[in-house]
């Protein structure tokens, strides 16, 4: 679901009409892609602990990464709303898809047994 948001948002900006009934989708779907969703993903790739930690970090490397594609295209001097959105697009699905990867990893398989300790970490014994 992640991975798919910021393509979503992408064909909201491109194809519904600015003078459309519901033109307010446009900058609600834009704003909340890019306030949220870049971090979220990155987040999946960090023990972090509660969902508060989580979401304060989603919202900060959101912004960050906002900032970071929008220097790099006004340094490239290229205003291309689009474009912008097309690379956070691109940057949220690598970075789900690392999540995705980390989290089958560190799934234990079906010929391990998995011992918690203190309810804290997951060891693995073969």
């Amino acid at each position: 679901m992640t991975a798919s948001a910021g393509w979503v948002a992408l064909l909201i900006a491109e194809f519904l009409q600015p003078d459309s009934v519901v033109q307010f989708i446009r900058p609600v779907a834009v704003f909340l892609f890019a306030l949220f969703t870049p971090g979220w993903a990155v987040t999946g790739c960090l023990p972090l602990q509660s969902l508060v930690e989580r979401l304060v970090a989603a919202v900060a490397f959101s912004f960050s990464s906002v900032l970071i594609v929008s220097v790099g295209f006004t340094i490239a001097h290229n205003g291309s709303m689009n474009l912008r959105l097309a690379t956070l697009a691109a940057l949220t699905t690598m970075a789900s898809v690392i999540a995705m990867i980390l989290a089958v990893r560190d799934t234990p398989s079906s010929d391990a047994r998995a011992v918690t300790r203190a309810g804290t970490s997951t060891e693995v014994i073969r």
